[in-house]
């Protein structure tokens, strides 16, 4: 058996020393405990083309296994899954075969450039294609998916004929011609009641020869924009990981700060909170209004649940600039506000999987979550809530901790906004 995460590497064609790198998940490709049966010394070298993303593939072992009832993973197959796509693009073993084909002269034609930008004499365009009327693009599109599957846990193919899937790309141009591809995300379009339509941003991925580079924070920006363009009514993000929620809570709360008219209502809210005679009054004082999430969606895209989360950073950076006390009651009633958020959240739906983390409701007020310790990723069923009823508190306090830590480092990225 051989761990299929340090049997696998990919190597930009150019220069693979520098730019190799090995793949974060691969449980949907191989084994789920991310293994590969029947081989002894497995390496799986994947070359990939800068520009393309169309990938070689160099498999080699020093034993294998030669049995007819327990045969070797039949590791090529199992790639072709994802780097075949209907003739759209294939995973190449002939080397000659892969020099001579896989390079792009230029990104293909077709799209509109959303955004552009310069560093250190790097251009990076960020554009948009609508892949079911452009066939240049899906093939492109259907070389990137492969790599979706190797960092994006959960990931799956999309339907690239669908009218309502976007495609944006985010390339990388050098003074002396060359370009590479550097990331890509996908954008579908709902429909909102009754003559609008609502994004849902699927799958970012930069690929990490250049992550780090604040490419990912241009391609949620470059999303926004086109929102903003169409005139949709918002923007979601489906099932995000905890970086990328991070990351979009940071650039939506730049982008609420730059908003006179929301930054109003923050110091509104927070000065009515302060003459407010009780504890209710001083956590409705602090609620997002009607109005805020309107414009916020209006304006900026984003989306009431997201606001909630928006909001709550923008009253935590307010009080850190103002020097406001940690310790009064306009503080307790911003925990309060945060810690009503979380218990809704998170009991919405008593039947509903929420990560590791599972809802089980007590009474009318309670409830307790568990966590899930295996590999599974599934949190425990209890046979009886009422034995954990003594660690709610416990619960809500550590969810309350993962938010003051997230506001701390939102508050810490938005010291110059």
């Amino acid at each position: 058996m051989w761990r299929s995460g340090e049997a696998c590497a990919a190597k930009e064609a150019e220069d693979a020393g520098e730019d190799a790198f090995e793949p974060e998940f691969t449980h949907q490709v191989f084994r789920e405990d991310e293994s590969v049966f029947g081989y002894a010394g497995l390496r799986v070298n994947v070359h990939v083309s800068r520009t393309s993303l169309k990938a070689m593939l160099r498999m080699t072992y020093t034993d294998k296994i030669k049995s007819a009832m327990n045969p070797a993973d039949p590791v090529e197959e199992q790639l072709r899954e994802w780097f075949d796509s209907d003739g759209l693009c294939e995973l190449y073993t002939d080397e000659e075969r892969f020099k001579a084909e896989a390079e792009m002269a230029e990104p293909c034609s077709g799209g509109v450039v959303v955004s552009e930008s310069e560093s250190k004499g790097v251009v990076t365009k960020i554009t948009a294609y609508e892949l079911a009327t452009n066939e240049e693009a899906r093939k492109w599109h259907a070389a990137m998916e492969a790599y979706a599957v190797f960092f994006i846990d959960a990931a799956s193919k999309i339907d690239n004929e669908d009218p309502r899937w976007t495609l944006l790309v985010a390339t990388r141009h050098h003074a002396d011609g060359r370009w590479e591809t550097a990331g890509f995300t996908t954008v579908y379009r709902f429909y909102a009641y009754p003559e609008s339509e609502r994004a849902r941003l699927s799958q970012i991925l930069v690929l990490p020869p250049y992550q780090r580079q604040g490419l990912g924070g241009k391609m949620l920006e470059a999303v926004r924009k086109i929102a903003i363009d169409r005139k949709m009514r918002d923007l979601t993000v489906e099932d995000p990981t905890d970086q990328l929620q991070r990351l979009r809570d940071v650039h939506d709360v730049k982008a609420c700060l730059q908003d006179s008219d929301i930054m109003a209502a923050v110091t509104g809210a927070a000065s009515s909170a302060a003459r407010a005679p009780t504890a209710d009054a001083r956590r409705i004082a602090l609620s997002c209004s009607k109005s805020i999430f309107d414009a916020a969606a209006s304006k900026l895209k984003i989306c009431k649940p997201q606001m909630r989360r928006v909001w709550e950073a923008l009253l935590f950076i307010f009080a850190k600039r103002s020097k406001a006390p940690e310790n009064s009651p306009v503080a307790d009633a911003f925990r309060e506000l945060i810690i009503r958020r979380l218990k809704a959240m998170y009991t919405s739906n008593s039947e509903k999987d929420v990560g590791t983390k599972r809802i089980i409701p007590i009474g009318d007020t309670d409830f307790v979550m568990t966590k899930a310790q295996g590999t599974t990723g599934e949190a425990p069923q209890m046979e009886n809530p009422e034995e954990g009823q003594a660690d709610i508190t416990e619960v809500l306090g550590e969810l309350f901790s993962e938010c003051v830590q997230n506001l701390s480092f939102i508050h810490a990225q938005c010291k110059d906004g």
